[in-house]
């Protein structure tokens, strides 16, 4: 996988990838194939390639829009999504090492894919042949919201991370047989039961006639009530990148104002990823904006009441 600057592999990348018929052979120009969006745009960035048991090769593609996944043989005679969804499978390539899906060994013509978009962790199973449906299983983590791009499939079972707003990040086990979930190790330990802000998810209109998104995170202190009709101070925050993105996942930095009366908004402005291919070049060359967006955060949420 490789991108040429100014391009970024968020913006437009390729996939390359030749097969070796022998440890000596030595690999030519010709031999070399390079990966084709299905629907024929040129403008497309390809990420996360993994090959199967099978040789076959599955990618993310965001040649519709979302980064969804697909499927195609070395040759790219049979080219399919695999599951066409209106969600970011996967995030921008800012470090290495994550990866939002894993494939499973290929039974009987039958292949498995554990992934996660970052809400809930699920298999899909599907026949090779390109012919049936694609059957989805969502797995019960104890994390049912928020799962982090790491997902490794091993022959018993599938690795993972889970996490919520008020549970630091915690490596799992999930056994096939079982359905048993074993957690491995917590970043952190945190006992503030009573204290920690649970998030509610927000869309609010902002200019142009577009929508943005965020978490907003009300005061929470079991210690202490607000005056009634009161509303609190607000803090709003917003993430890097600018192509990352803000998940409800538990920010003690974001939980220390909360916990004193403050509420605090988390923005996915328009250039934040997870949400299409389309909303996250919108501040392409704009970077400036950025302080348009927040006025405006800051503006609507006042207006709605601090939520």
């Amino acid at each position: 996988m490789e991108w040429n600057l100014p391009d970024m592999p968020w913006d437009v990348t390729r996939v390359k990838w030749a097969t070796l018929t022998s440890p000596t052979k030595k690999v030519e120009p010709s031999d070399i194939r390079e990966l084709k969006a299905a629907n024929g745009k040129s403008d497309v960035a390809f990420t996360f390639p993994e090959f199967t048991s099978t040789g076959k090769i599955l990618y993310v593609s965001d040649e519709e829009n979302w980064w969804n996944l697909f499927e195609t043989n070395a040759n790219q005679k049979t080219k399919r999504c695999i599951e066409k969804t209106g969600r970011d499978l996967g995030h921008p390539l800012w470090i290495f090492g994550m990866h939002p899906y894993s494939a499973g060994a290929a039974v009987g013509g039958k292949q498995s894919v554990a992934l996660t978009y970052g809400h809930e962790l699920s298999i899909l199973s599907y026949d090779e042949s390109n012919t049936g449906s694609v059957v989805r299983k969502v797995l019960d983590t104890g994390f049912p919201h928020n799962h982090v791009y790491y997902v490794q499939t091993v022959p018993t079972g599938i690795y993972a991370i889970g996490f919520d707003a008020k549970t630091p990040m915690t490596l799992f086990y999930l056994d096939f047989l079982t359905d048993k979930v074993t957690r491995i190790q917590s970043t952190t330990e945190v006992k503030l039961e009573g204290y920690l802000s649970e998030p509610q998810e927000i869309e609010f209109p902002t200019t142009n006639g577009e929508v943005a998104y965020g978490y907003y995170y009300p005061p929470q202190n079991q210690d202490y009530d607000a005056p009634e009709g009161s509303l609190p101070p607000l803090l709003v925050r917003n993430h890097g990148g600018p192509t990352s993105k803000a998940y409800p996942q538990l920010k003690l930095t974001i939980q220390f104002y909360t916990s004193r009366g403050f509420g605090v908004l988390d923005v996915n402005y328009r250039g934040s990823s997870g949400y299409g291919r389309e909303f996250r070049q919108k501040l392409n060359l704009k970077w400036v904006s950025v302080a348009c967006v927040c006025s405006a955060v800051i503006e609507v949420t006042y207006l709605t009441g601090g939520a």
